[in-house]
């Protein structure tokens, strides 16, 4: 799994002087919903008594030495005040979520794209940082947490009014827009909000240099990796001869 990195951003350059893993809070990133999707019942499943039915539940969950007849009577008032489609409810309800994400989880973001003509320009400063190429066996076996793919979607997901919680984070953590797909993200989600972690030097199996990388800089890295990973395979970015790509080159 591989994570794009700016040599000139010296909290990136700690991933290779230091070993460290930075789990990032969600409000760290650069797409304003990530992690911040509304929550939004789907429409066709509001009908009086699935919404009754719901409140009914509710009710049982949150008062559990109550009678059935006083739920019922807290129910029925819930309904006339019809808070489930209440946008005003709903907003307090998703800015809460949203500040309870952020205080209990911490992200990784990665990808098995290992040359990515677009990852390079955002995240590698425009082809003048690196790459990094963990060891995924080694990397979770260090950083336990739930790994997943991302799905990217035109829309936001909706829910069912009985549908577990479950499936509700997942889509919370798990969703983002389809413009955001050609990053390919595996996400790597554990609690622990704005954490490093220090990782064993040989979870490091392979650095690439961005075409636009100077060579003062290269040579500064190999030094580096000479010393803390020699068993890492070094690469260099090439612009390709006759098409819009890259190519790499083994350089160790």
């Amino acid at each position: 799994m591989y994570k794009y990195r700016d040599w000139a951003n010296d909290y990136h350059k700690r991933s290779l002087t230091e070993t460290e893993i930075y789990f990032a809070a969600p409000t760290d990133f650069n797409d304003p919903f990530d992690c911040s999707v509304p929550f939004r019942y789907d429409e066709k499943e509001l009908t009086p008594e699935n919404i009754f039915n719901k409140l009914v539940i509710m009710g049982r969950r949150h008062h559990p030495d109550w009678s059935e007849e006083r739920i019922h009577e807290l129910a029925f008032d819930a309904q006339r005040e019809n808070s489930i489609k209440d946008e005003s409810h709903f907003e307090k309800h998703d800015e809460a979520t949203r500040d309870r994400f952020n205080k209990t989880f911490g992200i990784v973001s990665l990808t098995p794209e290992k040359n990515n003509f677009l990852m390079w320009s955002h995240y590698s400063n425009s082809h003048r940082g690196f790459t990094i190429g963990y060891d995924r066996n080694k990397l979770f076996a260090q950083t336990p947490g739930e790994l997943g793919p991302v799905q990217y979607r035109k829309e936001f997901p909706k829910y069912g009014l009985f549908d577990d919680h479950v499936k509700y984070f997942l889509n919370y953590a798990y969703v983002k827009s389809d413009i955001w797909e050609y990053e390919n993200e595996y996400r790597l989600l554990r609690e622990g909000s704005r954490k490093i972690e220090k990782l064993t030097e040989d979870t490091i199996a392979e650095i690439i240099f961005g075409n636009k990388m100077d060579q003062a800089t290269k040579f500064e890295l190999l030094k580096l990796i000479e010393k803390k990973y020699p068993a890492a395979i070094v690469f260099d970015s090439k612009l390709h001869k006759s098409k819009f790509e890259l190519t790499l080159e083994r350089v160790r």
